[in-house]
C-alpha cells in the first residue's frame, strides 16, 4: 500500500488552518499526494503491490515520518481496503497519527479504531488511528484546535478511489511519484496528471532493487504563489539549488584572488553539480538566461517585428495612408544586426507594450495576396540610396521607391545557449556570425583592442581563432583565419563521437576535447569548458564536462545549459534517450562586480524548469537549426544585468 502526503499550511501549527471561513465552511488543511505507480501508472493488484523495492519502502517510511520539527509528527489517512491489507503486526503505521477512512464513520467521529471511542473523544495519542467517512472531514479534523498544533504533515494510503477523489481536491497542492519502470499489468491505476495543472519539481537518481529500476518525482502545481512546504525528507530537491548553494558557499568562504582582468574574484577549487536530463531542461530560472538570441526575444523582439513587416510588406499601399501591423507570430524575416537585403523597402518602431508596430512602408509589394491586417500604416515615398536597385515593378496602386531596411535596434541579448552551441558544431570561428544573430558574449574577446593585446593584431577584428567549434570539428588542423575552407582537415571529434557512440557504447573513449596546447596561443581565449565525457547506460546518454575557469554569475547558468542541450541533441542523434548532466567546476568564481548582483539572486526561490523538444526527425548532428528547438514553460524571474570581465 502507498499513502498520499497532506502538508499542512504554514499556520497551520499554531492552530489555525487556511478554509473559507466566511462562507461557515470548516477549514482544511492542503495536502500532498504519495504513489507509486508503473510507467502506465498502475498502483496495484489483487489488493497488493505488484512489486517489491526495499529501497521505496525505507524511502516512503523516512518521508512519512521524518519532520522538521522535533515536536511534531505527521499523519496518515488511508482507505479502509489499505488499512486491512496492512500486516496486523505493523498497524497502526508507528510514529504517525492513523486516520482510516470507511463510511461506516459518522460525521464527527473521533474514535481510535476499534477501541469504542465516542464523538468529541479527546485527541489520542500519536500513532493511534482514528476513523472519518471522507477524506473531506480527515481534513477537517486534522485542522482543528485539538490536532493542528502538534502536526507537521499528513499522508494518506490510498487506495485508487482515495488517490482519485485527492486528485480532484483543490487543496492538493503537490504529488510526489516514485516512478517504477516497469509494464506489470495492474487492476487498480492512479489518473494521470493534467499536464496544465501539474509541473515536475524535482527528479531523483534512478535506483534498482533486484534489477527494478525507479526514481522518486515531485510534482507541484503550475502558477503557485510560493514553492510548496516539501516533506524534509523529501528525495531530492530542486536541482537549481545546487547552483545556489554553491554561490553562498563561494560569497562565505571562496579565497579573494586576482585574475587576469584585473576585476578580482571570490574562488573555491573543485566543486560540482549533477542534472538530471530525463524530464526536464535545466535552464535556471531566478534569473533569465537567454535561450535564443536575439531571434527569440518574444512580442516584442525581431522575430516578431519581422512577422509585422512582412505582413506589411505584402500590402499595395497608397502614399500617405496608414495601418498598424499587429505581430502574429515568429515567422518571416529573421532581424539580423547587419540587416536584411535592401529589397526589404521598410521601417518600423516599436509601440511600447501594445504588439503594434509603427512601419512606413516606402516600396511596392511583392506579388502574394495580402494577410488580414490592423488598418494603420503610414506609407511615404523615398529616394533610393546611391547604388540601390529598385524592386522589380508590378501592377498596383503602389508606386513609390525602395529604400533599404533599416532595422530598429533588436532588445539586447548578451547569450544565446542553442545559437551559440550551433556555431560550435559548425566549427565556425567567426563571432559577427553570432552578432549577427543577437548573440553577443564573444564580441568583447573578438574585439580589436583585446585581439591585439592578446598580441594577434593581425587577426580581423571577430576573429577568435581556432575555439571550441574548431577543434571539436578540426582538431590538430593549421589555422589560417576564420573564412578559410577547413573541409577535411584536421580529427572531426564530433563526428568520430557520434559514430563510437552508435557502435561501441560501451567505449570508454567517448571524450570531446577543446583543449589543445598546440593551439592555444592562437586562441582569443583558452577553452574555459575545455573537456567532456559521454556515458551510455540502460539506453541513456550521460555528459561529464570538465570546466577549468567557471565564472559563477554570468558563465555557469549558460554553460550548464548549452551542454545539457548538447547531451540531448546526441542523445537524439545515436537513438538514445537523455540521461545525466555532470558538471565539474575547476576554478569556481565569483568576479567582485558581480556579488551584489548574486546575493540579489539569492533571495528568489527557483522555478519549474522547462521542457524542451527537439523534432525526432532530425538524425544528423550537422543538420539541426533553431527552429528544430522549442523550449515550453520557461517561466523565470527577471534578468539580473551583471558586466562581462573581459
Amino acid at each position: 500500500a502507498r499513502q498520499a502526503a497532506v502538508r499542512l499550511p504554514r499556520s497551520f501549527a499554531c492552530g489555525a488552518a487556511s478554509g473559507n471561513h466566511g462562507m461557515g465552511e470548516p477549514a482544511k488543511a492542503t495536502f500532498q499526494i504519495v504513489v507509486a505507480a508503473t510507467r502506465q501508472l498502475g498502483i496495484g493488484k489483487g489488493g497488493t503491490l505488484p512489486w517489491k523495492l526495499p529501497g521505496d519502502m525505507a524511502y516512503f517510511k523516512e518521508l512519512t515520518c521524518r519532520t522538521a520539527d522535533p515536536a511534531k509528527r505527521n499523519a496518515v489517512i488511508m482507505g479502509r481496503k489499505t488499512w486491512e491489507s496492512i500486516p496486523a503486526k505493523f498497524r497502526p503505521l508507528p510514529g504517525r497519527l492513523n486516520v482510516i477512512l470507511t463510511r461506516s464513520a459518522s460525521g464527527e467521529n473521533t474514535s481510535i479504531l476499534g477501541n469504542g471511542g465516542q464523538p468529541g473523544a479527546p485527541a489520542p495519542p500519536v500513532g493511534e488511528a482514528l476513523q472519518q467517512p471522507s477524506l473531506s472531514a480527515a481534513l477537517s479534523l486534522l485542522a482543528s484546535p485539538a490536532y493542528a498544533p502538534r502536526l507537521e504533515s499528513v499522508f494518506v494510503v490510498g487506495g485508487g478511489e482515495v488517490y482519485a477523489e485527492a486528485l480532484r481536491s483543490p487543496a492538493l497542492d503537490a504529488v510526489h511519484l516514485t516512478r517504477v519502470e516497469v509494464d506489470t499489468p495492474c487492476d487498480t491505476h492512479l489518473p494521470p496528471l493534467p499536464a496544465d495543472e501539474w509541473r515536475l519539481w524535482s527528479a531523483g537518481a534512478p535506483r534498482r532493487d533486484a534489477g527494478t529500476r525507479y526514481a522518486f518525482l515531485c510534482y507541484t502545481r503550475r502558477g503557485a504563489a510560493a514553492p510548496p512546504r516539501l516533506p524534509p525528507a523529501l528525495a531530492a530537491p530542486h536541482e537549481e539549488q545546487q547552483y545556489l548553494g554553491l554561490v553562498r558557499r563561494v560569497l562565505a568562504h571562496g579565497a579573494r584572488r586576482g585574475d587576469r582582468t584585473g576585476t578580482g574574484t571570490l574562488a573555491l577549487f573543485g566543486e560540482g553539480m549533477r542534472f538530471n536530463l530525463r524530464h526536464t531542461f535545466p535552464l535556471l530560472t531566478t534569473k533569465r538566461v537567454f535561450w535564443r538570441g536575439a531571434r527569440g526575444a518574444g512580442a516584442a523582439g525581431c522575430a516578431a517585428l519581422f512577422s509585422a513587416l512582412f505582413c506589411c510588406l505584402l500590402l499595395r499601399g497608397r502614399v500617405g495612408e496608414e495601418r498598424v501591423c499587429r505581430a502574429v507570430g515568429g515567422k518571416g524575416r529573421r532581424c539580423q544586426r547587419r540587416g536584411p537585403t535592401s529589397s526589404s523597402p521598410a521601417e518600423a518602431w516599436m509601440r511600447r507594450g501594445s504588439g503594434e508596430w509603427i512601419v512606413r512602408l516606402s516600396g511596392r509589394s511583392p506579388p502574394r495576396p495580402p494577410p488580414p491586417i490592423i488598418p494603420r500604416l503610414r506609407v511615404d515615398s523615398s529616394t533610393l540610396p546611391p547604388g540601390a536597385p529598385a524592386p522589380p515593378a508590378r501592377p498596383g496602386p503602389a508606386t513609390c521607391d525602395a529604400t533599404p531596411l533599416r532595422p530598429p535596434p533588436c532588445p539586447p541579448q548578451k547569450t544565446g545557449v542553442a545559437e551559440e552551441l550551433l556555431w560550435f558544431v559548425s566549427g565556425a570561428t567567426n563571432a559577427r556570425l553570432l552578432a549577427d544573430r543577437g548573440v553577443h558574449i564573444w564580441d568583447g574577446n573578438g574585439s580589436r583592442e583585446f585581439l591585439d593585446a592578446r598580441g594577434l593584431g593581425h587577426r580581423e577584428e571577430g576573429d577568435l581563432g581556432p575555439v571550441y567549434g574548431f577543434q571539436w570539428r578540426h582538431f590538430g588542423a593549421a589555422y589560417a583565419g576564420m573564412h578559410a575552407d577547413y573541409r577535411g582537415q584536421g580529427v572531426d571529434q564530433l563526428a568520430d563521437l557520434v559514430q563510437r557512440i552508435k557502435t561501441d557504447p560501451t567505449d570508454r573513449r567517448l571524450v570531446l576535447t577543446a583543449w589543445n596546447p598546440a593551439a592555444l596561443a592562437d586562441m582569443a581565449l583558452p577553452p574555459c569548458h575545455m573537456f567532456c565525457q559521454f556515458f551510455v547506460a540502460d539506453g541513456e546518454l550521460s555528459c561529464q564536462m570538465y570546466q577549468r575557469s567557471a565564472d559563477l554569475g554570468l558563465g555557469v547558468p549558460f554553460n550548464i545549459a548549452s551542454y545539457a542541450l548538447l547531451t540531448c541533441m546526441l542523445a537524439q542523434v545515436c537513438g538514445l534517450q537523455r540521461g545525466d548532466f555532470v558538471h565539474v567546476l575547476g576554478d569556481a568564481h565569483v568576479y567582485c562586480n558581480h556579488v551584489e548582483p548574486l546575493r540579489e539572486q539569492l533571495l528568489r526561490s527557483p522555478k519549474h524548469f522547462p521542457t524542451l523538444k527537439i523534432n525526432p526527425e532530425v538524425t544528423d548532428i550537422d543538420a539541426f537549426t533553431m527552429a528544430d528547438f522549442e523550449l515550453a514553460d520557461y517561466e523565470p524571474h527577471k534578468k539580473i544585468a551583471m558586466e562581462m570581465a573581459v
